[in-house]
């Protein structure tokens, strides 16, 4: 089974009646799946064949927008039921996800969440039981001229030539061991340890939650504190740490509330080089004399897979 992102808006589906086009991206999905070995076409007329492969999305619904918008969060949740359904009535053998939110619909729908790491760590790694003899969970890149940039063709074919031994392979029989929860220590003790941390410029970030007055650039919540302080947090874009080794600059830092620094942070949403929001509605707030680096929000899409340019 297939699993790519969304179908497209109303009107490009009203345009093209409903069936599939021959375009840049169907056209180099029917290649790589030939390098795994299955032979696919797009049909001309709406016809569909007999074949090996089932095609499908993680949005089943028309999305909002234009056909280049990215679904919010809340469309892939409203279709994970039926999503889940489509792939227990197929029974396939592999469930190969295109792109990194597919990828986590897939596996959000059996209550599964990817391991930490970019989307490249999953798609180099093995795939993932989704249930007790069920079907297995394949990461791979978007292949559409977009994607494309993230992996190249001569890698994206290289993954789709080792999909034949992953659909050769036998399913794995090991399952998750039940936890009982930790007794814990009613009198926990003291240790001295030596740590190297980065040091970071304190005066970078709370310039930046300044010239923002505490507010949140993504949702614009003011977190008001008692007697009457507010509450932000600086947010680096390019993460400081290795590997990443980004910049402890103005440019590199977002004034964000507590909940939607956890979810930048964790690939939930990312930025598009003209500031607008992907995986959720809106447009990051700016003021005079805080300029954010493209180069820094085009690291963070990559790292988390966002197709967008």
């Amino acid at each position: 089974m297939i699993v790519g992102r969304d179908w497209g808006d109303v009107r490009s589906f009203e345009h093209q009646l409903g069936r599939e086009t021959n375009g840049p991206t169907n056209t180099m999905l029917c290649k790589l799946l030939a390098e795994a070995g299955f032979l696919a076409e797009v049909p001309s007329h709406g016809d569909v064949a007999d074949g090996d492969v089932f095609f499908t999305n993680a949005v089943l619904c028309l999305k909002k927008g234009s056909i280049q918008d990215v679904p919010v969060w809340d469309d892939f949740e409203n279709c994970s039921g039926f999503l889940r359904s489509q792939i227990e009535i197929i029974q396939p053998k592999l469930v190969v996800c295109l792109g990194a939110r597919p990828y986590r619909a897939v596996l959000a729908a059996f209550g599964l969440t990817p391991a930490k790491g970019l989307h490249r760590d999953a798609v180099d790694g093995e795939p993932v039981v989704l249930c007790e003899g069920g079907p297995r969970a394949v990461a791979m890149y978007d292949c559409s001229p977009s994607g494309l940039r993230n992996r190249n063709k001569e890698e994206q074919r290289q993954d789709w030539k080792r999909l034949r031994a992953k659909l050769a392979s036998p399913p794995s029989s090991h399952k998750a061991p039940v936890q009982s929860a930790p007794p814990g220590n009613a009198t926990p003790g003291h240790e001295e340890v030596n740590i190297t941390r980065i040091i970071r410029d304190t005066a970078v970030t709370a310039d930046v939650k300044r010239r923002h007055q505490n507010q949140c650039q993504v949702c614009g919540l003011r977190l008001e504190l008692p007697g009457g302080s507010f509450y932000s947090e600086g947010a680096h874009i390019r993460p400081l740490g290795s590997p990443h080794n980004g910049p402890d600059v103005p440019g590199n830092v977002l004034c964000l509330c507590p909940n939607d620094h956890v979810l930048f942070d964790a690939g939930a949403f990312s930025l598009r080089d003209d500031l607008t929001l992907i995986g959720r509605p809106g447009s990051l707030c700016t003021v005079h004399g805080h300029l954010v680096a493209i180069e820094f929000l085009r690291h963070h899409r990559q790292r988390f897979g966002f197709e967008a340019p």
